[in-house]
């Protein structure tokens, strides 16, 4: 490895393999998607097709699929950095010692792509911040086929939203372990659990007899609760050949509040450059976290409880109809806020639902 003091050496080319050929355990759409990920030479742009192989191709050149044509995807590949505290034992250890000593770190790495390349590609963030990024595109954001969860109905809402992926094959399902919790009690008529696979937060490798995968990436930002469709031939993901390395022996570069020098440690950094797409976003499917408008009486002492509206984030619905009565009063309308002092909404009005969900209170007029 020679003089690793100064940066811009890269890391050795065997543990860069083994970094992402170990991502395949810690990213569920690594391991759906099937495949060895694609090597590329330089770090400017990575370019994706339906064959899964590095291609050049002109600026408008097309491929066909089944009879789907589908357009080569042109990615900028996203710099990510990672960091760990080692023995200062590293910087005068033989070449065989260095590769033992950086084993953990290859282990640690290799998380860190996986987990980035899932929040990335799922939710469309920057997996530091979890704040949407614009660097990143031909995401998961890119999919429009969707289904609302019902809660006690994953079994058919998911048998929903494979069929609405045409043509292309039913490959893989991710789910989030909001989803694979909720589906591990549901049961059917005659009591018996209808996914006795996830029982107790397990993560099989198969739901009826189709790949998949429980991971906590799914949404650990934005609103998908699980993804059906064809990783095996619609996703593609890969990285570059060349993974910088630097090691810092002074000063404390993760400002964790310690020395190096003082507690005979080093600081080992790496920069790796990977990419991803979504060749052809109609090959899957979205279910989605239900939102709701909820609705208060606000004092009521009659009619019927008014039920929540509920939908998908970012889908428009209508304001409810009031069903409350009050004795000696008449309905005037909603609010968010059960003095009437924050926003006013009609009955009917057009709302666009929210993550954050919306209550809203009966007013009252005399």
């Amino acid at each position: 490895m020679g003089n690793v003091i100064s940066k811009g050496t890269l890391f050795p080319s065997e543990l860069s393999t083994e970094v992402f050929n170990k991502v395949r355990g810690k990213s569920s759409l690594a391991k759906l998607s099937q495949q060895i990920p694609v090597a590329f030479s330089g770090t400017d742009i990575f370019t994706f097709d339906l064959d899964g192989e590095a291609s050049l191709v002109g600026e408008n050149a097309q491929k066909v699929n089944g009879g789907a044509t589908v357009a080569s995807k042109k990615v900028a590949p996203l710099k990510l950095e990672y960091g760990a505290r080692v023995s200062d034992e590293f910087l005068n250890a033989s070449e065989e010692r260095k590769i033992e000593i950086l084993t953990p770190f290859v282990e640690g790495f290799s998380k860190k792509v996986g987990r980035a390349l899932d929040m990335m590609a799922f939710a469309k963030v920057n997996p530091k911040t979890g704040v949407e990024s614009a660097l990143i595109t031909n995401d998961f954001s890119t999919v429009t086929n969707k289904v609302l969860y019902t809660p006690g109905d994953a079994e058919n809402n998911i048998g929903d939203a494979a069929a609405l992926i045409g043509d292309f094959d039913v490959t893989g399902l991710a789910l989030s372990k909001t989803l694979a919790s909720a589906m591990s009690k549901e049961t059917r008529t005659d009591g018996s659990l209808k996914f006795p696979e996830l029982k107790w937060g397990a993560s099989p490798d198969a739901i009826n007899g189709i790949p998949s995968d429980v991971n906590g990436t799914v949404n650990q930002y934005g609103t998908i609760l699980g993804i059906v469709g064809d990783f095996a031939t619609a996703f593609k993901w890969g990285y570059a050949k060349d993974i910088t390395f630097e090691v810092i022996p002074y000063g404390d570069p993760d400002n964790s509040g310690v020395d190096l020098a003082g507690s005979n440690q080093v600081y080992l950094r790496c920069e790796a450059y990977i990419g991803f797409a979504v060749i052809a976003p109609e090959a899957f499917a979205r279910v989605e976290t239900p939102y709701a408008v909820k609705y208060d009486g606000n004092g009521a002492d009659g009619g019927t409880a008014v039920a929540d509206t509920v939908g998908m984030a970012g889908q428009k619905v209508a304001v409810a109809q009031n069903t409350f009565t009050k004795t000696g009063k008449t309905f005037s309308g909603w609010n968010t806020a059960a003095d009437g002092t924050g926003t006013a909404y009609a009955a009917g009005a057009e709302y666009t639902l929210t993550s954050a969900g919306l209550k809203l209170y009966a007013q009252w007029a005399s």
